[in-house]
């Protein structure tokens, strides 16, 4: 639910910063705190986010911290789903950042376009391998982006294509998911991936439900 500050005055801005080069962008408050709990907690304090009305994220790079910006006006995410490979650091970027900033959403939105554009795409491997040591530096071992980068391995990337860039976590999480099948099977029927993204979606928490229903 809207605080009383961010209700009062829909015109005041506030100024997120992302990058190492703390690179701002002018927020309306009202949005950022709509799509924020975080961000609403931060400016409706009274340390120095509160008081500057400026919040600095230093591990958000710029790029991510603009399409969170786009998000939070359009409910878009601004990449190009045709082009999965490429964009895939991206996309992982910002869901990471909607996980900081308890943006499930977000998270959700990423997950379910490229899932349904996955099953159209080219490319081998569905994305790069090289993002994998920052996806499990930033998640947690249950992380739902973890299970669906693992699942899309199983399915969509032959067991003989080269992993030398893998956590080593991350190559047992896959030979797990190899493991628990009992036999040879038709690895996307089994797993049920082209029929259900909701195992990969994260619960929307009451706080979101509040703030969606305000």
């Amino acid at each position: 639910m809207l605080t009383n500050g961010v209700n009062r005055n829909p015109t005041e801005l506030v100024t997120p910063k992302f990058g190492p080069s703390a690179k701002p962008f002018i927020v309306h408050r009202q949005i950022a705190c709509t799509a924020s709990p975080i961000l609403e907690a931060a400016f409706s304090s009274d340390n120095f986010q509160g008081r500057t009305q400026m919040y600095v994220f230093k591990d958000i790079s710029e790029e991510t911290g603009r399409l969170l910006v786009h998000w939070m006006y359009t409910q878009k995410v601004d990449v190009d789903f045709n082009e999965l490979y490429d964009e895939s650091t991206a996309l992982v970027e910002l869901w990471i950042a909607g996980e900081k900033l308890l943006i499930t959403s977000l998270q959700n939105a990423i997950i379910e376009e490229w899932h349904k554009c996955q099953h159209m795409a080219e490319e081998d491997p569905p994305f790069n391998f090289d993002l994998l040591r920052y996806v499990y530096k930033n998640t947690a071992e249950d992380s739902y982006l973890r299970r669906f980068l693992v699942d899309l391995t199983v399915i969509y990337i032959s067991p003989n294509y080269p992993r030398r860039n893998a956590p080593l976590e991350f190559l047992l999480n896959v030979v797990d998911r190899y493991a628990s099948f009992a036999k040879l099977v038709d690895m996307d029927e089994e797993i049920g991936m082209s029929n259900s993204r909701e195992q990969y979606l994260v619960p929307i928490s009451n706080v979101e439900v509040d703030n969606d229903s305000s």
